[in-house]
């Protein structure tokens, strides 16, 4: 056995808070937050096995290959059901797709799963950070008293963060071993997504008054 270090561990527990907190509100989540909980579910078996294999010295990058469209194709749909304008929400769906197709190829011809998948989790990251953008400017049409009870402006900061910090990460990834900002990202955003699970009940209450 191996001890890694505290902010590795740190930041897989971190995965699992948003996992309890919106299994404790799940009475009170929208559609769209019952989605983003599955991929913390997911998330929280790929931390949890990913910390197995780091502890026992083996590999977890290939699993990582197989999440990145996973979050990617969720993350987008979740997004894509807070879009007013229904051009905007079919380009976002139409994209999961297209970035599955290219996520196959790559791994095709391009990548290996040995490594890890620097080339579709940049991609990944820039458009993620985009759409995160758009939403975020889009809530200022929201006739609301604070932001702060819309889950979409908590979970839209979350991806923004991290993303745009990772996105760095993992364009300079084979150059820089800078590992530990991901996790710091990582604690940032999951702590993030809680907050957006948390305020679903008082969203449901004022829809419902």
């Amino acid at each position: 056995m191996n001890e890694l270090p505290l902010i590795n561990v740190i930041s897989v527990i971190s995965t699992v808070l948003p996992l309890i907190v919106g299994l404790y509100m799940y009475r009170w989540l929208r559609v769209e937050m019952k989605i983003l909980l599955v991929l913390f579910f997911i998330a929280s078996l790929v931390d949890g096995y990913s910390f197995y294999q780091a502890i026992n010295r083996c590999s977890n990058v290939w699993i990582l290959h197989f999440y990145t469209p996973l979050e990617y194709s969720i993350l987008v749909l979740v997004f894509s059901y807070w879009q007013k304008e229904k051009l905007m929400k079919r380009i976002l769906r139409l994209s999961i797709p297209i970035f599955i197709l290219i996520f196959v190829l790559n791994k095709m011809f391009i990548e290996s799963t040995d490594y890890f998948d620097y080339i579709t989790a940049s991609v990944e990251s820039i458009i993620l950070l985009v759409i995160s953008v758009y939403v975020l400017y889009s809530l200022h049409d929201e006739k609301v008293d604070s932001f702060y009870k819309m889950p979409q402006f908590w979970v839209a900061t979350a991806v923004l963060i991290y993303f745009a910090g990772n996105t760095l990460c993992f364009s300079l990834g084979r150059i820089i071993p800078i590992w530990i900002i991901p996790c710091i990202l990582n604690i940032i955003a999951n702590l993030l997504y809680t907050g957006g699970f948390l305020c679903c009940r008082s969203q449901s209450s004022s829809v419902g008054a």
